[in-house]
């Protein structure tokens, strides 16, 4: 059996995807984008509290998944800046 890669869904690119495609790509699981393309499906705690500030929320888009930051800032480069600007400060 052969294991499929956790960033399947970019293989089609037929490149190695970026660390900001991987871990920004198919995230938003409740809004018709992500891997299930489904809402809430059962009646939980959390249910009206995603419907209000998640899905009623006045910052709207189209679609998520065209959304591109051009920093293409990830944890790992965010943290990376900051420790630049520390020593800076530092020096």
């Amino acid at each position: 059996m052969v294991q499929q890669k956790t960033f399947w869904h970019l293989l089609p690119q037929r490149r190695m995807p970026r660390e900001y495609e991987i871990v920004t790509s198919k995230l938003l699981l409740n809004t018709g984008e992500g891997f299930t393309g489904k809402r809430f499906e059962l009646d939980a705690p959390l249910r009206p509290w995603c419907e209000q500030y998640q899905q009623g929320s006045p910052l709207a888009c189209t679609s998520w998944e065209k959304f591109r930051d051009p920093r293409e800032t990830t944890y790992t480069k965010y943290t990376e800046l900051q420790m630049e600007k520390e020593i800076f400060v530092d020096g």
